[in-house]
Formats: C-alpha cells, sequence, structure tokens
C-alpha cells in the first residue's frame, strides 16, 4: 500500500527473501530484524512482503537465478504464486545459471525489466 502519500506504481525485485520466516538462521536476517526470529513474530511478518500482499499492491516483476544458493529458487517462486493468488500482476524471470550476485547483472533479466517497466508505467 501507499505510505505517507506515495503510491507505488511497480515494483523491481532481484533474488529478494520475501519471506524471511524461511530464514531463522541466517545471520544477517537475525541482524536486520535484530534478534532471534522466534522471539519477534510480529517484526518477521512486517518485514516480509510475501506476508504482507494486498490484491491493491502495484504490479512486480521478480528476477531470479537459477543456481541462487543464499536464497532458493523456491522463494522465488512460492512469492510470484502467493502474489498471483491475490490477484496482484507478477512476472519472474529466471535468470539461466545464475547466482545470487551475477543474476543482477544478466542482460536478459535487465531487457525484461526494461519491457515490464515500459508496459506497467504507461500513462
Amino acid at each position: 500500500g501507499a505510505e505517507a502519500g506515495v503510491q507505488l506504481r511497480a515494483v523491481v525485485a532481484g533474488g529478494t527473501p520475501a519471506d524471511l520466516s524461511r530464514y531463522p538462521n541466517e545471520p544477517v536476517v537475525l541482524s536486520f530484524l535484530g534478534g532471534q526470529l522466534d522471539s519477534m513474530p510480529e517484526r518477521v511478518v512486517a518485514a516480509s512482503p510475501a506476508l504482507n500482499i494486498d490484491a491493491k499492491d502495484p504490479p512486480v516483476f521478480l528476477y531470479h537465478g537459477a543456481r541462487d544458493e543464499v536464497v532458493p529458487l523456491a522463494d522465488a517462486q512460492a512469492y510470484q504464486r502467493a502474489l498471483a493468488a491475490a490477484g496482484v500482476r507478477s512476472e519472474l524471470y529466471v535468470v539461466r545459471g545464475g547466482d545470487h550476485s551475477r543474476s543482477a547483472t544478466d542482460l536478459g533479466a535487465m531487457l525484461a525489466v526494461l519491457e515490464f517497466l515500459r508496459r506497467e508505467l504507461r500513462s
């Protein structure tokens, strides 16, 4: 939803850990949230886009490496299914052979992002 008068028109996210409850032992997640996940379930939910989907959300483009070992592709697939189930327009571009870091510079993914934004941001 819109916060403080800002209306998002589209979202692009790559290699996104969209449901932080899937990472109970990941040091980066624990540091980001400020403690153990089981001691702060509300904060985990609030920080997890996949757990806060609303049918009024803007369209979402996800790109993800097929060989991402930091955030498994299954997480992006689950997020995309949840967006679709809520009626939010979404796309998932899988970078063949891409890992967590190199997917962000994949030419095919970036061209797909530009096409998505061109289509979604038309006035």
